[in-house]
């Protein structure tokens, strides 16, 4: 199962298409309108199920099959951050990192008794910030949240702040961008235009995995691509 943005390049949409069944999530008022279309805005996609927000559950339940297992989570977004980042933690492997303060409740007691090694960050936006490329690996440009993973053990691909489009923004973020599915990590543009792009191909390249991305395309945050199945590993 794949969620994304509406927004999302048509192109990129039909490749994934061939992946998996894709789900497109609805653009919602209930946050600010940079972000009212981004998937991890409204669920958060944990090893054993999903947890979604109630307001994006209606929208987007009918395309859902019955056997996923779903948590639907009341009251958890609002206009103003902090309340527009409750499900943007990230999931590494045995790590769970994300500004604890305001992860939503029912995520951070499930992640407590998964017994994920818990690891607080400033960012409260912090799967926008950083993209997980496997269980010990993320690229990011915020120099806080690096600084937060390396001491656990976590390889950091850390990359210059900008040059995503996010409009509303200054800028958008990487995690934003991209999201693994299989063994490729999928951009929502060029990547290869990114002043950073060597060291992120090579990082990833170091892991394994491949790079797919839309040539000639501004590269855009998105709120991330995010998947799940059952040996969720994303």
């Amino acid at each position: 199962m794949i969620f994304l943005s509406p927004n999302t390049y048509d192109h990129l949409k039909s490749i994934l298409r061939q992946n998996d069944e894709v789900i497109e999530i609805h653009s919602l008022g209930t946050v600010y309108e940079s972000i009212n279309h981004h998937p991890d805005i409204f669920l958060f996609c944990g090893d054993e199920k999903i947890y979604i927000s109630a307001e994006q559950y209606q929208c987007i339940k009918d395309h859902i099959s019955s056997s996923l297992p779903i948590e639907v989570l009341e009251n958890q977004l609002g206009h103003r951050y902090p309340y527009t980042v409750s499900f943007n933690g990230v999931m590494l492997g045995k790590y769970f990192i994300h500004n604890l303060n305001y992860t939503a409740s029912a995520i951070l007691e499930d992640m407590k008794k998964k017994k994920k090694i818990l690891i607080h960050v400033r960012q409260g936006y912090t799967r926008c910030s950083a993209l997980p490329i496997d269980n010990s690996s993320l690229i990011t440009s915020d120099a806080g949240i690096a600084k937060a993973v390396v001491p656990h053990g976590i390889d950091v691909c850390l990359i210059r702040p900008g040059f995503v489009s996010l409009p509303g923004q200054l800028y958008g973020f990487i995690g934003g961008t991209a999201g693994r599915v299989k063994d490729t990590i999928y951009f929502t543009g060029d990547i290869s235009k990114h002043p950073d792009y060597e060291k992120i191909k090579s990082f990833i390249y170091a892991k394994g995995l491949h790079i797919a991305y839309v040539p000639d395309r501004p590269l855009m945050d998105v709120g991330s691509i995010l998947t799940f199945s059952q040996a969720n590993k994303s």
